[in-house]
């Protein structure tokens, strides 16, 4: 709107060289010093109501933390997430019950699994299977916005399944302690102590046995759920045989028609 009004008056002359300089003195300047405030006070908002939510017992607030990880993802706001989660762990002494978030990682990569199991599209299968190593080294965006959201099924099986996951590791007592990188790196960590001095319930070896059984679960469940509510779009060859088909069953019922006759048609 800015662009189209300046359009109105400046004069045609100078249009091409004080036009962009007109909205970017005017945008930055309001970026910075207003809509960023106000998105870093909506980050802070939604960041404490995440904290409070998952408070909620058996491990439900954890789960629905982990399951709309990569919907946050997706819209550029999981740095709220990120806040909640490591103030969490610096104040449990590095043994966070937030910063699990891998599990949602390999919910989507069961979610990619379903997929290739289920669709009778080439391209499609082969471009899943390359987009497996990806999200095993913990990197979804791919997955996400090459196949997940597109096709949106996908994408809502995984956050189901990450929400189970993550109800079960935090149920369980799993925390995240030492940071050693994304996907199949990350299990390493779980098996350190926590790395600020603090105490957890689960031993080292209890804990990181635990995380990759959660890891487990998310990714088989995240295939199960993609298994059973992923549907193929119809492939319009067939679709348009089924039809002509079905036109001429009626065809020959309602006009009483031989095979022939049919054949002839």
């Amino acid at each position: 709107h800015l662009n189209d009004w300046i359009k109105t008056w400046i004069p045609i002359s100078l249009e091409l060289m004080f036009r962009p300089f007109l909205l970017v003195m005017v945008i930055v300047p309001t970026s910075f010093f207003i809509l960023l405030p106000v998105w870093n006070v909506i980050e802070t908002l939604a960041g404490t109501l995440m904290y409070w939510i998952g408070q909620a017992p058996l491990g439900i607030g954890v789960g629905f933390y982990i399951g709309i990880w990569q919907v946050a993802v997706i819209f550029g706001i999981h740095m709220g997430l990120i806040i909640v989660g490591i103030l969490d762990s610096i104040q449990r002494g590095g043994a966070g019950i937030f910063m699990i978030m891998g599990i949602s990682v390999w919910a989507q990569v069961g979610a990619l699994v379903g997929v290739i199991l289920v669709t009778q599209n080439s391209k499609l299968k082969k471009d899943a299977i390359h987009m497996l190593p990806a999200g095993c080294l913990g990197i979804t965006e791919p997955i996400l916005y090459g196949i997940s959201l597109p096709k949106k099924r996908p994408l809502i099986a995984g956050c189901i399944a990450a929400f189970f996951a993550g109800a079960y590791c935090n149920a369980v007592g799993v925390t995240a302690r030492a940071g050693t990188g994304f996907g199949i790196f990350e299990f390493i960590g779980f098996f350190s102590s926590p790395t600020m001095g603090g105490t957890a319930e689960l031993s080292n070896i209890s804990n990181g046995l635990l995380y990759i059984s959660g890891a487990a679960i998310a990714l088989a469940l995240g295939t199960v759920f993609s298994l059973l509510i992923y549907i193929e779009r119809p492939n319009e060859k067939s679709s348009i045989s089924k039809s002509a088909n079905a036109l001429l069953k009626f065809i020959k019922v309602k006009d009483n028609l031989t095979d022939e006759e049919i054949q002839i048609l």
